[in-house]
């Protein structure tokens, strides 16, 4: 990406800078390792400090902005230690025996239905598939499908968001159309414009056709900078979205042409 993407995203240096100044402080909440414990609210907590601190890092070094304080100067490794965190989240041993706020004992089978979970996804795939972590990746996109709560998570999120991540996965894992075709229709039923353009965008990729994919990425892309992005965050800096279907596609080998230049910025590519 360009070394001015951020400058061109409309962000100002005194704002990434306070953002740095704030995270080389923090270190120590989330540039470790996990609890040894049983108690699911402190891992939970812990992961939560993780994709947040580590996504903030990650998305400042795919735009351009270099912290020279190590250990953030290795932005990628921020987003390595986002896609651990999130498959320790998900799939740790703590889940085999744990508590939950201090009272609630849970097995591996009892917490799919209980705890939270789409931050921890919506950002550890596409920073899996950004790193080219394939692995960790497939993992990652075992985990989604409808017995599933419903999780607005941190960024208010509807019920057609849920629903397109659990359908996409369904998609690649190769299920059958019929397997997921409830989540289907809630986004295409749904009021929300950004599912409905990602599950387009989607749904090109699995029907292996280039040129649509480009077009419906392209709308996608348009539809974050206009009417999500904000230079005064960073809580929506690129599109999550779109990034995990641009790369999906490039391991495919789909071959799509690149939206416009100021689109593709906001797809990390370390």
């Amino acid at each position: 990406m360009s070394e001015a993407a951020w400058s061109e995203l409309g962000y100002e240096r005194d704002f990434l800078n306070s953002v740095a100044a704030l995270e080389s402080e923090d270190t120590e909440t989330w540039m470790c390792d996990p609890p040894a414990s049983s108690d699911g609210t402190r891992i939970k907590g812990w992961a939560t400090d993780v994709n947040i601190s580590g996504e903030r890092v990650f998305w400042m070094g795919s735009m351009g902005y270099a912290i020279p304080q190590p250990p953030l100067d290795d932005w990628r490794a921020a987003g390595r230690r986002v896609v651990a965190a999130s498959l320790h989240y998900f799939c740790g041993a703590w889940r085999d025996s744990f508590v939950w706020f201090h009272d609630e004992h849970f097995n591996r089978a009892g917490a799919r239905a209980k705890l939270p979970w789409i931050d921890m996804y919506r950002t550890g795939l596409p920073f899996a598939l950004s790193l080219g972590d394939w692995a960790s990746a497939d993992k990652l996109l075992e985990w989604p499908g409808p017995d599933l709560r419903f999780d607005e998570g941190l960024d208010d999120l509807t019920e057609e968001d849920n629903a397109y991540q659990i359908w996409l996965a369904s998609r690649l894992r190769g299920e059958p159309a019929s397997a997921c075709e409830a989540q289907l229709d809630v986004i295409l039923q749904g009021r929300r414009k950004r599912p409905k353009l990602a599950q387009a965008a989607a749904q090109a990729l699995l029907d292996r056709d280039p040129a649509a994919f480009t077009q419906a990425l392209t709308a996608h892309l348009r539809h974050h900078r206009q009417r999500e992005f904000d230079p005064e965050q960073l809580n929506a800096a690129l599109c999550l979205e779109a990034t995990a279907l641009w790369h999906l596609a490039q391991r495919q080998g789909l071959g799509a042409q690149e939206p416009p230049h100021e689109l593709m910025i906001l797809i990390p590519r370390p």
